[in-house]
């Protein structure tokens, strides 16, 4: 994340009971073109839950490239795939990772509901969105 308070965040907050799985959390920005933020192959797999959205092309595939460079085995991306203002749904992100030699395993849309403290907000208030999670392995 570019954010230090969300990394410290993740840090109290997330933890893994496993010993097999080592999770990190490091602030870099992986959007800027041949990023040199990790080796290649760095890491097994990579989560991108909700960012993606929000990205311009030019970064977007920055971020693909590095992605490929950085991951040996594969992706999970949980994406909105609804437009809104300022924002770059993309429907062809399947497409995107099979060019840059991933193989799409698994590909769903689904529902999520718009929530605050009190519980879910009235339909007339939020829309529903449409995400897509899509996960790929390194062909």
């Amino acid at each position: 994340d570019l954010n230090n308070s969300r990394i410290r965040n993740a840090k109290k907050l997330i933890k893994t009971k496993s010993t097999s799985i080592k999770v990190q959390f490091l602030v870099g920005d992986l959007t800027i073109k041949n990023s040199k933020l990790f080796r290649k192959n760095y890491f097994d797999y990579c989560i991108c839950a909700g960012f993606l959205e929000m990205l311009e092309e030019k970064r977007f595939n920055n971020f693909l490239d590095n992605i490929k460079r950085s991951v040996m085995r594969g992706i999970y991306i949980s994406d909105l795939l609804e437009d809104f203002p300022g924002g770059f749904p993309r429907p062809t992100l399947a497409l995107d990772l099979l060019n840059r030699g991933f193989k799409v395993r698994l590909k769903y849309k689904n529902f999520s509901e718009p929530f605050n403290k009190k519980g879910l907000l009235k339909p007339v208030m939020c829309s529903i969105l449409i995400n897509q999670n899509i996960f790929a392995e390194k062909t």
